[in-house]
């Protein structure tokens, strides 16, 4: 089932640029990412979690990204797809800590004015990635939970694929070392024995 099926708010394609942007923005964190200068899990976790929550901000209201606002900038970091207040979280999807689901207060007054008399609408929504040994994001979703943390909408969001790092076509290349074609060395081995001598060439 579509999420909009559940929350007219929550559109395919809203959802799926909205995962996009968070797995791009964790590549940029991974690729900057240097354990030889003291970097750690912890710091790259922090980084990647601080970028992403900066460029929902200035996305926000921007072109292709007119249905993002920001509802909660610190603290229980909330921004809205719609009317509807969204939170992101990476680890698996099925051990979102209880502590997450607490609403800011922020979003407790939106639900609270918008949505008291749907209760599908008033689910707790996060859109959840998971990441593999790389550390870039596998998988995404986007689920609906009760306040008792019970899942009631759960769906995979389509990813383009996972970013990785491309050396720019200006880095310094290493020299090129031309190689002998293949038919060359025979026409040189075919004319060796004609000729009576060993071939010489090295593979």
């Amino acid at each position: 089932m579509l999420p909009e099926t559940a929350n007219a708010d929550l559109k395919a394609e809203r959802i799926e640029l909205m995962a996009q942007l968070i797995s791009d923005v964790r590549a940029t964190a991974i690729d900057s990412h240097a354990p030889e200068e003291g970097d750690t899990n912890l710091s790259l976790g922090v980084t990647a979690y601080e970028r992403t929550r900066s460029i929902i901000i200035s996305k926000a209201g921007t072109p292709d990204f007119e249905w993002l606002s920001v509802l909660t900038p610190d603290g229980r970091f909330t921004f809205r797809i719609g009317n509807t207040p969204v939170r992101f979280w990476k680890g698996i999807a099925e051990k979102l800590p209880g502590s997450k689901l607490i609403r800011s207060e922020e979003a407790l007054r939106q639900i609270d004015f918008e949505f008291h008399d749907e209760p599908i609408n008033s689910l707790i929504w996060y859109i959840i990635i998971e990441t593999g040994p790389d550390k870039y994001v596998d998988r995404a979703y986007l689920i609906g939970f009760t306040e008792e943390g019970i899942k009631h909408i759960h769906w995979e969001i389509p990813l383009k694929g996972k970013i990785t790092k491309l050396n720019s076509a200006d880095d310094s290349k290493a020299p090129g070392v031309e190689i002998e074609s293949a038919a060359s060395k025979l026409r040189r081995k075919e004319k060796g024995k004609e000729n009576g001598e060993n071939d010489v060439s090295h593979e």
